[in-house]
């Protein structure tokens, strides 16, 4: 969830203040980037936590939490 919050607030912020340029450079940069960091990141918490991340990752979801139904 924090992930898709930064997405959000990165590609907002521009649009709220007409600054059109920031918009393409955040779409263009700065969220690839973050996307690759995404994936570095789950090599390390796989390789450190192993199996008990994996199970974390099930029930959590990814960039959009999962909602569980009672």
């Amino acid at each position: 969830p924090y992930y898709a919050g930064v997405i959000l607030e990165i590609l907002s912020t521009p649009l709220v203040l007409n600054a059109y340029f920031s918009f393409l450079f955040a779409l263009l940069l700065y969220i690839p980037l973050l996307l690759i960091r995404v994936r570095l990141e789950e090599k390390v918490l796989k390789n450190h936590f192993g199996e008990r991340y994996q199970l974390y990752k099930q029930t959590t979801g990814g960039f959009i939490p999962k909602i569980k139904k009672q």
